[in-house]
């Protein structure tokens, strides 16, 4: 008997061990979503978000049902509070095979974000398992990228400019979305491709960049060109193309990457200035 209660003791010390090892705040329940377990994690968090300070917040400890404070810890007034207790009823029911949710958790002095992720106990409806992930630097970055890619729209909307990025290995390119407007098309409507950069190249000047652009990946000539393009609409622009390869440690090309700006008003006050000059 008392191996047995060892051997159980050090069990149930194992599964608390493992609970506490994990960085996010887990949280066990039963299949009627009463907690059954929670980690320090868990507990931790609890505390630090309390509004009583010293005290843990309210109904998040064991014996608590977790599906009649909605995100428990985290706050029953959170964004998603509904949506998450239907979900954890879906897994709890069998109706969903897990189930997982990103909501805002914002503090008064700052803002937070997290996923909730909710898998079964065991295969006999024996109940579920939470983890709430603190994932707010995760979702500040993508924030911040998608600020600097909209300043960065701006700014070649605002300049008349689009850059483009030619993988040489696989063929690959990518253009931005300022590309196809610089070819007479709206954004989107123009398929990335060389074969499509070529055909809107005026008859005249098609050879000529071909030939700046092998010369660039060939043996690293400057790739500084200006051409006509011809709109789809018949009517004629200049562009102004500027672009570098990387190689590898080989001296391999690898990748192609440039720029292209509209200088159609520079052009024809270009060749008004010098028409009036013969």
């Amino acid at each position: 008997v008392k191996v047995a209660e060892m051997a159980l003791r050090e069990s149930e010390e194992l599964k608390r061990t493992i609970l506490n090892s994990v960085s996010s705040q887990i949280a066990v329940l039963d299949r009627n979503g009463v907690i059954l377990a929670v980690n320090e994690s868990w507990q931790r968090f609890a505390l630090e978000n309390s509004p009583e300070p010293g005290r843990p917040a309210r109904h998040t400890g064991v014996g608590v049902n977790y599906l009649d404070i909605g995100l428990g810890c985290h706050g029953e007034s959170s964004v998603g509070g509904r949506e998450a207790c239907a979900g954890i009823r879906g897994v709890l029911e069998g109706r969903l095979p897990a189930f997982s949710l990103e909501y805002a958790g914002h503090a008064p002095n700052r803002q937070r974000w997290f996923e909730m992720s909710v898998t079964p106990l065991g295969t006999d409806g024996q109940g579920v398992v939470i983890a709430h992930q603190d994932i707010t630097e995760r979702k500040l970055a993508a924030h911040s990228v998608e600020v600097t890619k909209e300043r960065l729209r701006c700014g070649q909307q605002f300049a008349n400019i689009g850059t483009w990025d030619w993988n040489i290995v696989t063929g690959e390119l990518y253009w931005t979305e300022r590309i196809a407007p610089l070819f007479g098309y709206p954004v989107g409507e123009l398929e990335t491709s060389y074969e499509n950069f070529l055909a809107a190249i005026h008859p005249d000047d098609r050879q000529a960049v071909i030939d700046a652009v092998n010369a660039c990946v060939e043996r690293d000539a400057p790739y500084e060109i200006e051409h006509r393009v011809v709109w789809p609409d018949g009517s004629v622009r200049w562009l102004l193309e500027r672009g570098a390869v990387a190689r590898d440690a080989a001296g391999k090309p690898l990748q192609m990457l440039g720029m292209v700006q509209d200088i159609t008003e520079r052009k024809r006050a270009e060749l008004a200035l010098a028409e009036r000059e013969r």
